[in-house]
């Protein structure tokens, strides 16, 4: 699938199902893997929006984001502009998934936030706490489904992600790398070039372990039907065994801890020092999705590459699909009509897609990002990668499992061998499933 262009992806993409998570492990009622060929289009035809005269009042809007403040306050300016008798606070929040879901059950949720499977585990959760969008005619219109429960459309993936490595191109150059890595060979070599000359070649961000997310990613491109593994795992007391593409992945991670590839000290690994360490040569790489193109804070855009990780040598690197955070609106909001304006606002006509990086959520929008364009230039194969089903969601969340925090003991194990690991979380399924 060489040289595909960004139009013919998403018009393949719009007849599979798909929902996943890498803005945030979203939830929907479909499941399953495909592969993908490429986006956009042209410009975004909006739906209808209540009368201006009912839009007005102060909502608060809630984002993982806290590394951009100077942008958010764009935002709610230009929406204030746009609707001058209302108000916008957008609130960055860290601990983003544990924060909302104490909030959303002390009835203190937010007008406008993002929902996941961590936030509300199960679908017939979503009527409780969420207002129906319907209303928002976005039926057909978004590359990704509308997540539905019971006939009824309560979230749209804010954008479309797409994971790789991010990488800047002035270390590189000074490290004698001339081209991004197109094989496993040539990634371990441009990883040796830069040890050699003193960069620490690939950031973890294992201390922050949301970052780690990204790496669960690489086990998708080891199977290609991502529901049968969920389904494999659901009706296992031992799932973690050697054929599970989980293993598979996190074993390949392993492999670059034990050449040196990482930090010596791995819990002194944070996303925010490492952005910063990313302008300044000190770090060669980041495996992230395309929302860290907007996050390398102090590196010009112009030196910011973007490549699809080699898991191999058949010259076909691979980048997982998925969507971003889900965005919801709170069924309690006091201002209702305000908060469909600014969901309406943040999909379509704020710009945030193109500043971090994504694929705009609705067909006829375009992405003007270029380190995005460079990526999918490289042609790799693209894998669509959709949510579990909710036994799924139902058994980590029982057994207390996330897998970054499993790839931090898998990373930070001093033995070679990591079975004690896999058997510790096999027991930890079983009884979940009890």
């Amino acid at each position: 699938m060489k040289n595909k262009s960004l139009s013919s992806l998403l018009a393949v993409v719009l007849s599979m199902s798909l929902l996943s998570a890498c803005g945030g492990n979203n939830t929907s009622n479909n499941s399953g893997q495909s592969e993908a060929s490429t986006p956009p289009a042209e410009s975004a035809a909006a739906s209808e929006t209540p009368s201006t005269s009912e839009i007005k009042g102060k909502i608060t809007f809630a984002i993982n984001r806290t590394d951009v403040d100077e942008k958010l306050k764009e935002y709610a300016d230009k929406f204030h502009e746009k609707y001058p008798e209302a108000e916008v606070v957008i609130e960055p929040i860290k601990d983003y998934e544990g924060t909302l879901k104490i909030r959303l059950a002390s009835n203190e949720a937010p007008d406008v936030m993002y929902m996941n499977a961590i936030i509300t585990p199960t679908t017939d959760l979503w009527p409780e706490f969420y207002a129906p969008i319907d209303d928002l005619d976005y039926e057909g219109k978004t590359y990704l489904p509308l997540s539905e429960y019971e006939g009824k459309a309560y979230a749209v993936s804010e954008g479309v992600y797409v994971t790789g490595v991010l990488y800047n191109k002035k270390t590189f150059a000074a490290a004698g790398i001339d081209a991004a890595p197109k094989t496993y060979d040539e990634l371990l070599a441009a990883l040796e070039k830069l040890k050699a000359k003193g960069i620490l070649p690939m950031g973890s961000m294992l201390k922050s372990n949301w970052p780690l997310g990204t790496w669960e990613t690489v086990a998708f491109a080891n199977t290609a039907d991502s529901n049968a593994m969920y389904e494999q795992m659901v009706n296992e007391d031992a799932p973690y065994n050697q054929e599970n593409p989980l293993v598979k992945g996190f074993s390949f991670v392993r492999d670059l801890v034990d050449k040196g590839y990482f930090e010596k000290d791995l819990l002194s690994s944070d996303w925010d020092i490492l952005r910063k360490q990313m302008a300044s040569g000190e770090v060669g790489m980041l495996y992230l999705a395309n929302y860290g193109l907007a996050a390398l804070e102090g590196t010009p855009a112009e030196d910011i590459g973007f490549f699809p990780l080699p898991i191999d040598n058949s010259g076909e690197p691979v980048t997982m699909m998925t969507p971003g955070w889900n965005v919801v609106i709170n069924k309690k909001s006091k201002n209702m009509e305000t908060a469909k304006a600014f969901y309406k606002f943040w999909i379509e006509e704020s710009g945030y897609q193109d500043f971090t990086g994504m694929i705009p959520a609705l067909k006829d929008m375009k992405s003007n990002n270029a380190p995005l364009a460079e990526f999918l230039a490289n042609g790799p194969r693209i894998v669509t990668v959709l949510p579990p089903p909710d036994r799924y969601n139902q058994i980590l969340n029982k057994s207390q499992i996330t897998n970054p925090t499993i790839l931090q003991e898998i990373m930070l194990n001093k033995d070679s061998n990591i079975q004690p690991i896999w058997d510790k979380y096999n027991k930890k399924w079983a009884d979940a499933r009890k």
